[in-house]
């Protein structure tokens, strides 16, 4: 088992020109770097991880919160808006979708 490689998982993600350094909640946008709240770097991680796929709102809940914690009905909601506020204020080329009814989706934003 010693010798089989290692499974090594990145240590920053990416899609566009945005990048996320996981473990330190950094981010570079455009050539900037900026520092994430903790749960903005989780869900900018999820998305990441299933670019260009919709992740459930169930699904992004369950990763990004613990059993403990009491979320009010649009925490998650607030939370999303705010990281694409920052994504955008800093000229990243990535958009979250709201997939109404059913989650959110990380691409490429369109030409502009």
């Amino acid at each position: 088992m010693l010798r089989r490689p290692r499974l090594l998982a990145p240590s920053v993600l990416s899609l566009g020109n945005v990048e996320l350094h996981l473990g330190s909640n950094e981010a570079v946008v455009a050539d900037t770097k900026i520092l994430l709240r903790r749960r903005e770097a989780l869900i900018l991680g999820a998305l990441l991880m299933r670019r260009d796929r919709v992740i459930t709102r169930a699904a992004l809940i369950e990763e990004i919160y613990g059993f403990d914690d009491e979320i009010e009905s649009n925490t998650l909601e607030a939370q999303v808006s705010r990281l694409r506020k920052k994504l955008l204020e800093l000229g990243g080329d990535v958009e979250i979708r709201s997939m109404r009814g059913i989650g959110y989706i990380l691409r490429l934003a369109p030409p502009r």
